[in-house]
């Protein structure tokens, strides 16, 4: 079982646009850490006022902390990209929910799990939490109204995993 996850701005945004941040907590039985940069760069942002309830909550019902570790050295990455790969490689973390490629390649290097917004979608059909004719809407809707931007090979490959699930 995941006992250490962190999660990265992206999902948090993606999550809250179709309503299901919530499900983060439903689907990994565990409060996940939220860096207090990624929270910083949210409110860059006007958020709308509905999904910012549901942040608030998210940000309520999980672990804020404010990173202090030396950083890795990267000059490929953000700063804020830097301080969760930071934390999560000082604090052994099991994953991290991140849409950034990035990331999640220095985290396999790494020897943590990286899942982004599509891979928790999938999770939660795998774990019978969502309807995988709902996922594959919300998808769509990520992609069409909400800036997801994803590659044909990957929207092809989510669809086909995604079959496997379908009644």
């Amino acid at each position: 079982m995941l006992k250490k996850i962190i999660i990265d701005t992206s999902p948090i945004i993606f999550l809250s646009k179709i309503n299901y941040l919530n499900l983060l907590n439903k689907l990994f039985f565990e409060k996940i850490t939220i860096p207090q940069s990624p929270i910083d760069e949210l409110y860059r942002y006007k958020i709308p006022a509905s999904e910012n309830l549901l942040i608030q909550k998210f940000l309520k019902n999980n672990q804020v902390v404010n990173t202090i570790e030396k950083k890795i050295n990267s000059t490929s990455l953000s700063d804020i990209d830097n301080e969760i790969l930071t934390h999560a490689i000082k604090n052994t973390y099991d994953l991290i929910i991140t849409d950034d490629n990035h990331i999640r390649k220095i985290a396999a290097h790494e020897k943590i799990l990286a899942i982004g917004t599509l891979g928790v979608l999938i999770k939660l059909i795998e774990k019978k939490i969502l309807k995988a004719d709902i996922v594959k809407q919300e998808i769509n809707n990520l992609i069409e109204y909400h800036g997801l931007r994803i590659s044909l090979d990957v929207y092809k490959k989510v669809y086909e995993h995604i079959k496997i699930y379908e009644e």
